[in-house]
């Protein structure tokens, strides 16, 4: 367009692109709206050397000009036919206009040129009131100044609508508004409350890059994105959000980006935008106060790469059905994911917790990584299921780590993770295979295992001082792999001392446990798989099931030794049950069996009890054989007829005394005749 000079009758606005002085770039000499480096108006003058639109409020009033008749004139322009493209375009450019109030309410216009309204650098002095208007085409306010209060609920924007570099002083409503095609707050500053609630976003993609909501907290001020619905892309890269904010109920069907733009997605959006290129400073989208993203639905990939959350965050219910990352963001207060639902990979690689974050209740659908990742405080894993594989590695934990009834339905790695506390697994579930190598508990302690079930993996021997308590609890095909290396099993006992010194294995089930493995060590350790180390102090039937459940365990990989030994402590450990019980004749059965057979399962000391009691028995016959000749009495012995053969009142035979041989006696039967005296 060729530069267009002011004669005698037209408006002297000029606006020069070299000349302007006001907050941020001059946004006319726009290569594509084909204007040279200078604007002027095309309007006639309507007093001294301006146009209506170009008076100041204040020179209206003067002239006794209200609002409501420079809204009628400017409804008028926008929609009066013109001659020629060139016309039609210039009639509907208002650039640098000044308004009081201007009430659109229930406008509705769809001109037939569809050239854009054009409101760069205008300033809106009152209120600006767009309710239920509808607006089919373009509007720029790119640059704008609105000093009053803005109302756009209910309105429609059918067609491309920019607001890049606007300044909103007061309160801004876009709630239920639609917008049916692109809409861009590029660097757009808002100095209050700001509300998009039920807003809708069709069709185009919508940018709020670099955006900042700079409403003061203090006056309960709001940033409100709640229930909105994002058809297309959401850019919100390096926006700042310093009040309030709320994403609650939002919809993101597709890409959802709060992340700082790389090289080619700043190319995309200046190809995209509705200005010229823009040199974009690239850096973090921060939140200052409370952010709220509970229950947000995000259909394709949500981006929060980098983000700077200085106050609480809340994704709680949230739905992300495809890629979730949260690579490198900072949470500097509480994050809360709890109930949260993540469908596809989760990532949160380097990212640092600095307070409290909550996955109380969440599902992921798919791999999760948290590699790098820094919990400062409580880390609340609790009822978690993680349907994928997932990483740990390299994170720290710091005050708490609660894994506590989470779900880890596949591989899961805690490769060189740092605790500073004992973190707690009690009653976690491992289907498939869990890691734990080369980890490390700052504090020692007992590491809470207990009631978990652990279907296969590795288990690097723990740090001195630090013990594995998997009591109540199930332990699959588990390698316990040596701290020297990790892929090395201990057999030996390496001047370490046994590695069951450092679990806690009272009344747990074995599924799979492979004993074989570790011969050298359950020898070393007497064959106890209860600690020594730790604090607790098992009753005997604790213990007594604790040895009948590795005894089955080891039956069921065919190991009979380890089953013998551990039949031989469950019985050891039901002896001091009876006792423990005041039970003292079973306890005396139990001793004794244990003493002279150990259970059944000593032959040989079968074997010996056996001599043992059969020489005892003939010591004993001998010596009473010694005693009983003692005892004969002579044969002249005038009391020998007292110790006649007599039977006591129970009909048992009394020890016969000796008495000489019996008498013969006659086969006539007759009595024998009494001697004389």
């Amino acid at each position: 367009m060729t530069k267009n000079r002011p004669d005698r009758r037209t408006c002297e606005f000029t606006l020069s692109a070299d000349e302007y002085d006001g907050d941020g770039p001059c946004l006319v000499g726009a290569k594509s709206l084909r204007e040279d480096a200078d604007w002027t108006c095309p309007r006639p003058k309507h007093h001294d050397d301006r146009c209506l639109f170009h008076l100041s409020p204040e020179e209206r009033r003067e002239l006794e000009i209200d609002d409501e008749a420079v809204r009628d004139r400017f409804l008028e322009e926008l929609r009066q036919s013109h001659d020629g493209v060139d016309e039609a375009l210039r009639r509907k450019q208002f650039v640098g206009a000044t308004f009081g109030d201007l009430d659109l309410r229930n406008v509705d216009i769809d001109s037939e040129d569809n050239h854009p309204i054009d409101l760069r650098h205008a300033e809106i002095r009152g209120e600006l009131t767009l309710r239920r208007g509808e607006l089919y085409d373009p509007i720029y306010f790119a640059g704008a100044v609105f000093h009053g209060p803005v109302t756009f609920k209910f309105a429609v924007f059918g067609d491309n609508t920019a607001f890049e570099y606007a300044h909103f002083a007061d309160r801004v409503d876009f709630g239920q508004a639609t917008f049916q095609s692109g809409i861009d707050f590029l660097k757009t500053e808002f100095s209050k409350s700001v509300s998009f609630e039920e807003a809708t976003f069709e069709r185009e993609q919508t940018f709020f890059i670099d955006t900042k909501f700079n409403a003061d907290y203090e006056k309960d001020a709001i940033v409100n994105f709640e229930k909105v619905t994002f058809e297309r892309d959401a850019y919100f890269s390096g926006s700042a959000f310093r009040a309030r904010t709320s994403f609650e109920k939002a919809r993101f069907k597709e890409e959802a980006v709060f992340k700082m733009l790389s090289d080619e997605e700043v190319s995309q959006y200046n190809q995209a935008a509705f200005h010229d290129e823009q040199n974009l400073e690239r850096r973090k989208t921060t939140f200052t106060r409370y952010s709220n993203f509970e229950r947000c639905t995000f259909h394709a990939d949500a981006y929060f790469n980098d983000i700077l959350f200085e106050s609480d965050a809340s994704f709680e219910e949230s739905t992300f059905r495809n890629r979730a990352n949260f690579k490198q963001v900072t949470f500097d207060e509480s994050a809360d994911f709890s109930k949260a639902d993540f469908e596809s990979n989760a990532s949160f690689y380097d990212a640092r917790f600095e307070e409290s974050a909550t996955f109380w209740d969440a599902v992921f659908g798919r791999k999760v990584f948290v590699d790098d990742a820094t919990f400062g405080s409580r880390a609340k894993f609790k009822d978690v299921v993680f349907e994928g594989k997932v990483t740990f590695n390299d994170a720290s934990f710091g005050q708490t780590a609660t894994f506590e009834a989470a779900i880890f339905e596949r591989t899961a790695t805690f490769a060189e993770t740092s605790f500073e506390r004992p973190p707690t697994f009690e009653t976690t579930t491992f289907r498939r295979t869990v890691n734990f190598t080369e980890y490390d508990v700052t504090t020692g302690g007992t590491v809470n295992l207990r009631e978990a079930t652990i279907a296969s993996g590795t288990i690097q021997r723990p740090p001195e001082g630090v013990v594995f308590d998997v009591s109540d609890g199930t332990l699959g095909d588990v390698a316990i792999s040596s701290r020297r290396n990790s892929a090395e099993r201990v057999n030996s006992c390496g001047g370490e001392g046994s590695v069951f010194r450092q679990f806690e294995c009272v009344n747990t089930s074995f599924d799979g446990f492979d004993f074989a493995e570790y011969r050298d060590e359950l020898e070393l350790a007497d064959w106890n798989l209860h600690s020594t180390v730790g604090d607790s102090d098992p009753r005997a039937s604790d213990l007594e099931a604790t040895y009948l459940k590795a005894k089955n365990g080891a039956n069921a990989v065919g190991d009979s030794t380890a089953a013998s030994k551990f039949f031989q402590k469950e019985m050891r450990y039901r002896g001091k049950a009876h006792r423990e019980r005041d039970s003292w004749l079973n306890y005396v059965r139990n001793r004794l069996l244990g003493l002279t057979s150990s259970y059944g399962e000593s032959p040989w000391k079968t074997v010996a009890a056996s001599l043992v009691v059969v020489a005892a028995f003939t010591v004993v016959y001998i010596v009473t054989s010694i005693l009983d000749d003692s005892e004969i009495p002579s044969r002249g012995d005038p009391n020998a007829a007292e110790s006649a053969t007599a039977f006591d009142s129970t009909g048992v035979r009394s020890r016969r005394q000796y008495s000489g041989p019996p008498r013969p006696t006659r086969r006539s039967g007759r009595r024998p005749s009494t001697p004389s005296s």
